[in-house]
């Protein structure tokens, strides 16, 4: 849920692809996917073999040609391949996530996906070439509690891990394999419910699932160094997911529902620190906001939710546009996770 998202509107283009928006959600068929041009268009038809449960994590390899969602039950991940369509569903891996596949991502390079999972090892890794390889050897230091989500940095060396246990972020060097531990943080997050590298690979956010500070954003240079500043207007509850804009220059969080939690989502200026807020949306999204996304343009987000209509867009220019129609048909159930591509 949550987690770093990557768009490449200009590969999709250039293979032919059409630009399009992927939904995972609870109740059958678990992943939804339609078509985006300034809105939802057209559904496109279901796979041949549907996820076995509520898809929780969606993540496009670079090239867009294969999907990949983690889900709650056996087999915890599934990947197909992707032609505008959802085409064949590639053979399991043969060591499968442990149960509930929180969080899923593809390196930059796409030779390799990475999962986050409720049980041991808490995080895995496999060679990907056209189907699952190889799973990689696990960290040496495995990360502490249930893996919650899971992000590479853009330059393909790091991957950041959260997890329910102290310091419920881990950091590995990454080069064909896990590599050491970065050192934890100075300041602590209470939990990484989401984690995100920004553009530039300089700063990582996380979404705290849990009291404490909510969201925390820490510089990043080959190591976490110091933590931003609160943003003056804080989310009202505990987030649950985070983003930054392809420009590097906003930076999205979902957050929780309580009885006073509305807006259910949080949209800041980011400079090398938390800048102002923007005015919420005219039409806000109901419930708890499980995922969060921006177009490959920037100009477009996505809010994933847990109440009717479970999913809501808005154009993005420097702050939130006119709502986007519902899209037909709508999403089945509560929305756990999306992705444009």
């Amino acid at each position: 849920m949550g987690g770093a998202l990557h768009f490449m509107a200009m590969a999709c283009a250039s293979s032919g692809r059409s630009p399009g928006i992927v939904i995972g959600h609870m109740n059958a068929p678990f992943v939804s996917v339609y078509q985006w041009s300034d809105g939802f268009g057209a559904k496109y038809a279901d796979p041949a073999t549907t996820p076995t449960s509520t898809v929780l994590s969606v993540a496009h390899s670079p090239t867009k040609n294969v999907i990949a969602l983690g889900h709650s039950d056996s087999p915890c991940i599934s990947a197909y391949d992707w032609s505008n369509g959802l085409g064949a569903k590639y053979a399991d891996p043969a060591t499968p996530p442990s149960y509930y596949s929180s969080s899923v991502t593809f390196s930059p390079t796409g030779d390799v996906l990475a999962v986050a999972h409720s049980y041991f090892p808490n995080v895995s890794a496999y060679a990907w070439a056209s189907g699952f390889g190889v799973k990689f050897a696990n960290p040496s230091v495995i990360p502490g509690g249930g893996g919650q989500s899971v992000a590479f940095s853009h330059a393909g060396d790091a991957l950041a891990v959260g997890h329910g246990f102290s310091p419920n972020i881990s950091v590995y060097r990454w080069n064909n394999g896990f590599g050491t531990r970065y050192a934890s943080p100075g300041t602590l997050p209470s939990s990484a419910q989401a984690v995100a590298f920004s553009p530039s690979d300089s700063t990582i956010a996380v979404a705290e699932g849990s009291s404490g500070a909510l969201i925390s954003v820490y510089e990043w240079n080959d190591g976490f160094g110091t933590r931003f500043a609160d943003p003056a207007v804080m989310p009202i509850s505990l987030a649950q997911a985070v983003t930054f804009s392809p420009a590097g220059d906003a930076l999205l969080v979902g957050h929780y529902v309580n009885p006073i939690s509305s807006p259910y989502v949080c949209a800041y200026h980011w400079n090398n620190g938390f800048g102002t807020k923007y005015a919420d949306p005219a039409i806000l999204p109901i419930g708890t906001t499980n995922a969060v996304g921006f177009s490959s343009s920037g100009n477009a987000i996505a809010i994933g939710s847990s109440q009717s209509p479970y999913i809501n867009a808005y154009p993005w220019s420097g702050g939130f546009g006119v709502r986007y129609a519902d899209p037909a048909p709508s999403i089945p159930g509560p929305v756990q996770s999306l992705s444009f591509f």
